[in-house]
């Protein structure tokens, strides 16, 4: 299953800047020089000087509708490339507690164990590890994750997110699932998924609050950093105000949300009642 953000302006045939969530101290040069996206090194460098956590594209509440379904209480999941984000946790919460992370950068990785000990999340492993040279044997896992990792790779010219497509394939079990959230067009992410065995589906996946912030505001800004943008006062205050509107239309968003589940419950109740009347 590959996932592809809807509502994201000015996207590149690959992976671009606009998805950045910069730390402090990081210039737009870094930012903008994409090759550095694929390398160890970059990575180490940001999550040093990165504090708290970060979802690229879309959290758990994006991807539930599409991920539960895919999904068992007992499902043995991997998450490569999995950052500083809080997905996994949120993943554990739902109920989904046999989770084994990897990131290639022993920074992250310290700082989540930290962060999520065992001691709390016995099920819930963190692992340095190469995505592209997994260690894990063939069928490990029912459900392999990737969300950026992917799109990161694709920035270096090694071919390297062939090898982890490949990695992901064999490790997944025979009637276990792929999932790959990218901010690529589905005729770029194709490629390197023919080998599959099983059915290839693409599905678009709602950008979260922040990620849409983050573009709306890079569609105007040329090749300033996010920390440049907002020093500016005049387009601090267009971002307080953007935020401002998207923080509604997210409410919008929730309350259709509601309208739907409502809808559904009340044609549930009918259908329950014309059962019932025909039996009388």
């Amino acid at each position: 299953t590959i996932m592809e953000p809807e509502s994201s302006p000015n996207r590149e045939a690959e992976f671009n800047s606009e998805n950045i969530e910069e730390s402090e101290g990081e210039s737009s040069a870094n930012v903008l020089h994409r090759k550095s996206y694929s390398s160890k090194e970059f990575w180490d460098s940001r999550f040093s000087t990165t504090h708290g956590f970060f979802d690229w594209y879309a959290s758990w509440p994006q991807l539930r509708p599409h991920l539960e379904p895919l999904l068992k209480p007992t499902s043995r999941i991997l998450m490569v490339g999995c950052g500083n984000s809080r997905f996994s946790h949120e993943l554990y919460s739902a109920g989904f507690p046999h989770i084994t992370n990897i990131d290639i950068s022993e920074v992250v990785i310290s700082k989540m164990c930290a962060a999520f000990p065992a001691a709390k999340f016995p099920e819930m492993s963190w692992a340095v590890g190469d995505a592209t040279k997994l260690e894990m044997a063939d069928g490990s896992f029912d459900v392999v994750i990737d969300k950026g990792t992917f799109d990161a790779l694709v920035c270096g010219e090694d071919g390297k997110e062939k090898e982890l497509v490949s990695e992901m394939l064999r490790v997944v079990a025979e009637d276990g699932v792929v999932v790959e959230v990218s901010n690529g067009t589905p005729e770029k992410r194709l490629k390197g998924f023919e080998e599959a065995a099983g059915e290839v589906r693409f599905e678009k996946v709602q950008l979260s609050l922040l990620a849409r912030m983050i573009n709306m505001v890079r569609s105007g800004t040329g090749s300033k950093s996010l920390k440049e943008t907002i020093q500016d006062p005049e387009m601090l205050r267009k971002v307080i105000k953007l935020y401002s509107m998207l923080e509604s239309l997210k409410g919008c968003e929730e309350e259709e949300e509601k309208e739907k589940e409502n809808q559904q419950e009340e044609l549930t109740g009918k259908q329950k009642l014309k059962r019932f009347s025909r039996k009388l």
